[in-house]
């Protein structure tokens, strides 16, 4: 992944956190829609559990991220699997002792 695409990304994932209330309310989504054991996966300090594109676009809405993508001059469908790929570590980044404040494992 290029420099300028994985910028974009995380230009994404943030806006889609912060769209969506948050980190704890995004946990939240992934432990109803049943992903659970992956969103305790990324927070927690082990191994991060992957996703595949259609649960991220499950999650954060595909309207919203093809619009996101549109921004940041990529096609939907690389946003989505892009996303796939970094948000389990982006999460894990921004839960460096193994907890958010907002939700704890």
């Amino acid at each position: 992944m290029g420099g300028a695409v994985l910028g974009g990304l995380m230009m994404i994932a943030l806006q889609m956190l912060q769209r969506n209330g948050g980190l704890g309310n995004v946990l939240g989504r992934l432990q109803e829609q049943g992903y659970g054991r992956e969103a305790d996966s990324w927070v927690s300090t082990g191994d991060n559990a992957p996703v595949s594109a259609d649960v991220i676009e499950q999650i954060f809405g595909r309207d919203a991220i093809g619009q996101a993508a549109q921004e940041m001059g990529m096609t939907p469908e690389q946003a989505s699997g892009g996303l796939a790929q970094i948000f389990p570590e982006v999460v894990n980044e921004m839960t460096p002792q193994g907890r958010s404040e907002e939700h704890t494992s």
